[in-house]
């Protein structure tokens, strides 16, 4: 990410929701294409900024991304993951990630992401091994921003709830 001479991003909180929404209708999970760094797609996802609680965070993220409004939500996954982030002292997050119902237009965030759509198993499997190709540095990294696969850390998350099993 890049930042005018003038802006300082806010410290990082080591604090991160995701939201897990599934199509009501068919067996297909919202994500989203990142239109800038961490490059990949990724569920809904956030900082909880401070004095926020994990619940509200996930309510305000999804709502920011995608126009959603949750109704319902249960979480899913809590643990402490070692990836770095675009703030001074991301370097892990404490996740709390949420499986929610959702109702609403979705109205993407543009600023934020290519792309906002429902993605099946299959696809969410084929996106896990492409990002293990580029970690393995089987695909460059202009082709991987061209067409990126999962952001790491949703691989971890999503392995650990089952999904790419």
């Amino acid at each position: 990410m890049q930042f005018f001479p003038f802006e300082r991003p806010s410290p990082c909180t080591n604090r991160s929701v995701g939201i897990l929404v599934w199509h009501p209708e068919c067996h297909a999970l919202l994500l989203q294409e990142h239109a800038r760094p961490p490059f990949g797609i990724a569920a809904p996802a956030g900082h909880v900024e401070p004095g926020e609680m994990y619940p509200r965070a996930a309510q305000r993220k999804l709502e920011e991304e995608t126009g959603l409004h949750i109704f319902s939500m249960q979480s899913v996954y809590i643990g402490r993951l070692d990836f770095a982030c675009c703030r001074p002292g991301g370097n892990y997050h404490d996740w709390h990630v949420y499986q929610a119902y959702a109702n609403g237009p979705l109205l993407p965030r543009l600023d934020e992401a290519h792309s906002l759509g429902w993605y099946s198993l299959e696809t969410v499997k084929r996106l896990a091994e492409r990002t293990a190709a580029y970690s393995a540095g089987h695909i460059n990294t202009h082709d991987w921003e061209r067409a990126p696969g999962l952001e790491p850390v949703w691989c971890v998350i999503f392995e650990s709830l089952g999904l790419l099993s």
